[in-house]
């Protein structure tokens, strides 16, 4: 980890710049989905602009002078106790000098500045994360989206269940089907 960090020490990191989100956001499915329609860019960064709104969103971005070559984002949760690692990226150029290894580090200092007694989930368990920490614990999956996008999708949950009661009590009130 000295080795990476000392590979990185020209580099300056950088928390809630001016667009760094939406740099590490849209450079991330670029080179995971190159192919998607940016829906999901467009979800994440209606929700990573709300969080941050609400002092919940983070993007460290490490920068080589002005040009960013890193960048992890993590959100909090409203108590500000768990911190969750959610999208990350780095410049593939920028290789040799390990700077998502360092960003990593880097990440694990300020939230332990910003916060010394939270939580740090680092998400899915990919073997590089076994580094960082042992897996414990237990998976959950849950979905942040902007509220709009939550009412629709109950909204729909809703109709759906009301139409399923109206046939149900339709075919009720219609009684007994007689067989001729």
């Amino acid at each position: 980890m000295h080795q990476k960090r000392k590979k990185c020490s020209k580099f300056v990191v950088k928390v809630n710049e001016p667009g760094a989100a939406e740099w590490i956001i849209s450079n991330w499915k670029l080179h995971w989905d190159p192919g998607s329609d940016g829906s999901e860019v467009r979800l994440r960064m209606a929700t990573a602009n709300w969080l941050e709104k609400h002092g919940r969103h983070f993007a460290l971005v490490m920068y080589d002078g002005e040009r960013p070559i890193a960048g992890h984002t993590l959100a909090s949760t409203a108590e500000g106790d768990v911190y969750a690692w959610q999208v990350t990226y780095k410049d593939a150029a920028y290789d040799n000098a390990s700077p998502g290894t360092a960003l990593m580090a880097h990440m694990f200092e300020w939230v332990e500045k910003s916060r010394p007694d939270a939580l740090f989930d680092l998400g899915v368990d990919h073997a590089y994360k076994l580094r960082w920490a042992p897996v414990a614990g237990q998976h959950q999956d849950f979905t942040v989206s902007p509220f709009a996008h939550h009412a629709s999708r109950k909204a729909a949950k809703a109709a759906g269940q009301l139409k399923k009661k109206v046939l149900a009590l339709r075919a009720r009130l219609a009684g007994p089907r007689r067989e001729a």
